[in-house]
């Protein structure tokens, strides 16, 4: 089983709860399968976070970002776009274009798309065939992306097509 692993922030340092939760999902993951994970981290702790992942048996696509500082018209903008001031926050361009090279090149059995604002970050083009799984810790009301994705707030609950993993 090769698992893509898409998130909006990187796992290591492990220094808040959701990085400590997407740490302990990639290292308990089962033995046989193949996880890669596509995710943002500051500059300075690329390097780190790469080798950490790769010490735990993760192959990790660390990419450069930092969350965005909103200013009130980001805010405004946002609220007028019914958009989670979440997802302005964690626009990666870079952590989209990973993950939709790292499809393009590679079959992968299924993807998990950790954090709401990670879903902005999925190459939905590339995933017609693909179950999706959605963690949305942050989620604070139900988030529906299309009429055959179904998601809501917990656990990893559901993919768009019948897979259980």
């Amino acid at each position: 089983m090769r698992l893509l692993v898409i998130a909006d922030k990187a796992p290591w340092p492990p220094h808040a709860g959701d990085k400590v939760r997407l740490l302990q999902y990639l290292t308990n993951a089962p033995k046989h399968w193949e996880t890669t994970v596509v995710a943002p981290a500051p500059p300075d702790e690329i390097e780190e976070c790469s080798s950490e992942l790769s010490k735990r048996g993760i192959e990790a696509h660390i990419v450069p970002g930092q969350p965005a500082v909103l200013s009130l018209r980001d805010c405004l903008r946002s609220w007028r776009r019914g958009r989670p001031l979440l997802c302005e926050k964690h626009k990666f361009a870079a952590v989209c274009t990973r993950a939709d090279e790292l499809l393009a090149s590679r079959r992968v059995d299924a993807v998990l798309v950790y954090r709401l604002a990670a879903v902005q970050h999925v190459p939905w083009e590339r995933t017609a065939q693909i179950p999706v799984f959605f963690d949305l810790v942050d989620a604070n009301f139900l988030w529906c992306l299309s009429s055959d994705a179904v998601c809501h707030v917990g656990e990893v609950e559901f993919c768009r097509r019948s897979m259980a993993l």
